[in-house]
């Protein structure tokens, strides 16, 4: 090998070196993007487990509130019977 064959040789080495760098950026980069969007996918997943959690104790407070409701109604029934079977007693 003369001179320019080892000019080229050292050519070809520093593009090859050159690629790998872009190669190796460029993997940084999308490696870098993953993350933010694995990142972005966590707080959705996130938000929707708190959002899931308020329904499920707004369901609960419903369901309460329901329950209470039922128990009144039940003793203004039992007032009421005890009342007309009053009345009607005379």
């Amino acid at each position: 090998h003369g001179p320019a064959g080892i000019i080229g040789i050292r050519l070809g080495d520093e593009a090859a070196v050159d690629q790998q760098t872009l190669a190796g950026q460029e993997l940084a980069r999308n490696i870098d993007i993953a993350a933010r969007g694995t990142d972005a996918v966590s707080g959705l997943v996130g938000e929707v487990r708190e959002t899931s959690l308020a329904t499920g104790n707004a369901a609960a407070q419903v369901l309460a509130s329901a329950n209470e409701l039922e128990g009144q109604a039940n003793m203004l029934r039992g007032k009421v019977d005890h009342f007309l079977a009053q009345v009607r007693a005379g």
